[in-house]
C-alpha cells in the first residue's frame, strides 16, 4: 500500500466525507492549540441522536471533555439503526459511565400508548422503562393475510385505512403512515395506492423528491416562501449563504450580488404557499437556476434531479397537486397518506402505523446473519412500531416474522 501522503486524492487536495471526519479527529487529539481554539468558541456542545455516531466522533468527544468543555449528549442507543456508516450504540452507553458524567434516564413515553409500549419492548434485550405519560392504553392488530407484498398494500389501503379513517373521526390521511424495510414495498405500496386512486407522500429511492444538496435547499427556500420568512424557521441569510455554497464559481463581487439579487427578488415575489410547485420552479430555474447548472460543473447531476423533479409536477404526475407548502414541507400533507421506510421515518410520529412485508426471511433476513446485524435488525422494527401514538398494524403474507411472534407471545393480541 502507498503511503498515505501520495494518494492520488491527497495530492489533489480532494477528502472524502469520512476522510473529513479523520482529519478533524486527527487536529482534535493530536494539536492543544485546535482543542483550546474549539474550547474558547464553544464552552459547550449539545450533541443530538448521540446514538447514531461512530467511533471517530466519540473519541472527538472524549478529546474534547478532556480539555474541559461541557458536553450535553442526549440519544437512545434503542434507536441505533444506521449500523452501515459506523454508528454504534455501545458508545452512548460507554459514555454515560464516564466518571464525572451525569446519566439522566427519562421514563415517560410522550408519543406511543401503554400497549404500544409494552410491545416494542419485547423486542430489544435490555429495553428502558418507559411508560406512557398519559395512560392511554392503544391499540395493536396482528394480521396474516395470505398475499404477497402487493396484495397485503391492496388490503392496508384498501381495508384496513378506510376503517381507521371512518372511526376516527378527527384524523386525516395524513395521519397514517405505512411502513416497509425497503424500496420494493414501496413500490407495492405506490401501485395499489395507484390503483385505488388514493394520494400518497413517498420516502425512498422511488421518491420523485431526490435528496440532495439542491433538492435541500430548493425544501428550505418553499419553507421561506410559504411563511418560513415571517415565523423565522428558515431565515434569508442562511438560504443566501447555502446557496453561495452551491455558486463557488461566482468569485467576483459584482457578479454575486448579482445573482444574489434576482435570487432574493424571485422569493419575495413568490411568498405564497399556496403557489403551485411547478410554477415557482420555473420562476427560480429562469431567475437563477439555468445559470447556475451551466456555469458550475459540480451541479451537472443536481440538473437532472432538478429536470426529474419539474416532469415530476406535469399533468398527472405524482407531484401535479403539489404547492410550494406541501413541497416545504417535505412533501408531507395532511391529505396524503405517507409510504416510507423504516430508516426515513425515524424521528416521526402518526396516529396509526400499518407495517406491511414483515415476512420471516424478509424481516430480518438472511443477510442480518450475525448478532449485531440481527439486534439492529430488531432496533429497526421497534423504531417503526414506536412511530405509532394510538394504533400500530403488523401484516404478513404466509411466514410471519420472528419479531411479530415475539410481541404475540408476550402480549394478548393476536
Amino acid at each position: 500500500m502507498r503511503p498515505r501522503s501520495s494518494w492520488p486524492t491527497r495530492r489533489c487536495w480532494l477528502v472524502d466525507f469520512d476522510g473529513l471526519i479523520l482529519l478533524g479527529l486527527g487536529l482534535v487529539e493530536n494539536h492543544q492549540w485546535v482543542r483550546e481554539c474549539v474550547k474558547a468558541k464553544y464552552p459547550v456542545v449539545v450533541i443530538d441522536e448521540y446514538q447514531d455516531l461512530g467511533v471517530p466522533l466519540h473519541r472527538m468527544v472524549l478529546g474534547l471533555m478532556r480539555i474541559g468543555i461541557r458536553i450535553v449528549a442526549v440519544g437512545d442507543p434503542d434507536q441505533s439503526i444506521y449500523g452501515f456508516t459506523g454508528a454504534k450504540p455501545a458508545l452512548l452507553r460507554r459514555l454515560a459511565g464516564l466518571p464525572g458524567v451525569e446519566s439522566i434516564e427519562l421514563k415517560l413515553n410522550y408519543r406511543c400508548a401503554d400497549q404500544i409500549i409494552a410491545a416494542s419492548k419485547t423486542l430489544l434485550e435490555n429495553p428502558a422503562d418507559f411508560q406512557s405519560h398519559d395512560g392511554r392504553q392503544g391499540e395493536i392488530r396482528i394480521y396474516g393475510v395470505k398475499r404477497d407484498v402487493r396484495g397485503q398494500a391492496d388490503y392496508a389501503l384498501g381495508t384496513v385505512v378506510p376503517a381507521l379513517l371512518k372511526a376516527n373521526e378527527t384524523w386525516t390521511s395524513g395521519d397514517i403512515a405505512v411502513l416497509y424495510r425497503s424500496f420494493n414495498e414501496g413500490t407495492a405500496a405506490a401501485e395499489a395506492a395507484d390503483g385505488l386512486g388514493l394520494r400518497y407522500f413517498r420516502v425512498d429511492n422511488g421518491s420523485p423528491i431526490k435528496r440532495s444538496r439542491l433538492i435541500e435547499w430548493l425544501t428550505d427556500a418553499a419553507k421561506w416562501c410559504a411563511g418560513g420568512w415571517h415565523s423565522g424557521d428558515v431565515s434569508l441569510s442562511q438560504l443566501s449563504k447555502s446557496w453561495r455554497i452551491l455558486r463557488p464559481s461566482l468569485t467576483k463581487p459584482v457578479e454575486a450580488l448579482a445573482v444574489r439579487a434576482r435570487l432574493i427578488s424571485t422569493l419575495f415575489a413568490n411568498r405564497d404557499g399556496s403557489i403551485p410547485l411547478r410554477t415557482w420552479l420555473v420562476a427560480l430555474r429562469d431567475a437563477v437556476l439555468s445559470d447556475a447548472f451551466e456555469n458550475e460543473p459540480g451541479l451537472a447531476d443536481e440538473r437532472d434531479n432538478f429536470d426529474d423533479l419539474l416532469k415530476a409536477c406535469e399533468n398527472d404526475g405524482p407531484l401535479e397537486a403539489y404547492s410550494i407548502e406541501i413541497f416545504g414541507n417535505q412533501g408531507r400533507s395532511p391529505e396524503q397518506i405517507n409510504f416510507m421506510t423504516l430508516h426515513s421515518s425515524k424521528g416521526l410520529e402518526f396516529e396509526a402505523v400499518i407495517m406491511i412485508g414483515l415476512e420471516g426471511g424478509v424481516f430480518p433476513s438472511s443477510y442480518d446473519d450475525t448478532k449485531e446485524k440481527l439486534e439492529e435488525a430488531s432496533r429497526l422494527f421497534y423504531v417503526g412500531v414506536t412511530r405509532a401514538k394510538s394504533m400500530i398494524h403488523l401484516m404478513y403474507g404466509f411466514n410471519e416474522s420472528p419479531f411479530i411472534t415475539k410481541i404475540r407471545e408476550a402480549t394478548e393480541f393476536a
